[in-house]
C-alpha cells in the first residue's frame, strides 16, 4: 500500500514484500540505490529485527533515509526515538508528505 502512495505521487518504488531478510534488503538497496527505504512492522516481535534492519542499512548507506511505521511501533513506548531513523510516521500518507519535502532538498 505505502508503494502504491507513492507511485500515484510520482515516485518510482520497489515492493520487496513481507519479511524479507536483512541480507536481501542490503543487497536490493544496493542494486537499487534508493532515496529512502521505508520498513513497517505489524507485530511487535518482529520490531528488533526492524532494527536490526535499519541498523545494518545505515552503517552501510549512511546518507540512505530511512523510515519506519506500522501498528507494532504504536504500542511500543516510543522505542523508535533510540534508532537511526529519519522519520516515523503513523500514516502512510504522513510518510510521503515528509518525502515529498525531505527527498527534493537532498
Amino acid at each position: 500500500m505505502v508503494a502504491d502512495l507513492f507511485e500515484y505521487r510520482g515516485w518510482e518504488s520497489v515492493y520487496l514484500g513481507a519479511a524479507v531478510p536483512i541480507p536481501s534488503l542490503v543487497s536490493a538497496v544496493a542494486e537499487h540505490q534508493p532515496d529512502l527505504v521505508a520498513l513497517s512492522v505489524t507485530m511487535p516481535q518482529h520490531l528488533q529485527t526492524c532494527y536490526l534492519a535499519v541498523k545494518t542499512l545505515k552503517e552501510k548507506y549512511p546518507s540512505l533515509l530511512v523510515a519506519v511505521g506500522g501498528r507494532a511501533f504504536k504500542t511500543s513506548g516510543g522505542i523508535y526515538k533510540t534508532w537511526p531513523i529519519d522519520v516515523y510516521t503513523d500514516l502512510a500518507t504522513e510518510l510521503v508528505i515528509w518525502a515529498d519535502k525531505v527527498v527534493a532538498k537532498t
